[in-house]
């Protein structure tokens, strides 16, 4: 067996056990798959924290417009209106224009720990087994990995 160490740059990545005798393009495609599958649960992650902080997305019609374009143009979110958070909402207005600005409010905000661990869920239980009480934990290291 051997261990891979794969980095991007001088930024380790992940370790990969392998057979010694994989052959190089066998490893490649599995380097390829393992690294590509980090990104998407990576930008998973990151969507996650927008839809608490900024609610669903906006019609693809009214995305980075302002509000007096889309006032403008009569548009209207239909979808917003259907997908209100069941514990309530609070409006944040979402900078870039993508989302609705429904964040979740009450028990199911999101909220930080400071130890690069954000829990979605009542705060008095984010420090309990997570995936045991449906509370979706989001863990960053400390590279950004």
């Amino acid at each position: 067996m051997v261990l891979l160490h794969v980095k991007r740059g001088d930024e380790s990545q992940f370790l990969l056990q392998a057979p010694g005798s994989s052959e190089l393009e066998e490893l490649t495609a599995q380097v390829a798959r393992v690294y590509n599958a980090r990104l998407k649960v990576q930008r998973l992650c990151s969507e996650m924290e927008e839809l608490a902080e900024h609610g669903v997305f906006l019609p693809p019609n009214m995305q980075g417009l302002t509000d007096e374009q889309i006032e403008e143009l009569k548009l209207k979110d239909e979808w917003g209106e259907k997908c209100i958070p069941s514990g309530g909402s609070v409006f944040k207005k979402d900078d870039i224009g993508r989302r609705n600005g429904q964040e979740t409010s009450g028990s199911q905000r999101l909220h930080d720990h400071g130890d690069g661990e954000r829990c979605l869920g009542p705060a008095s239980r984010c420090r309990d087994d997570s995936l045991s009480h449906g509370v979706a934990a989001v863990r960053s290291h400390p590279d950004g990995i």
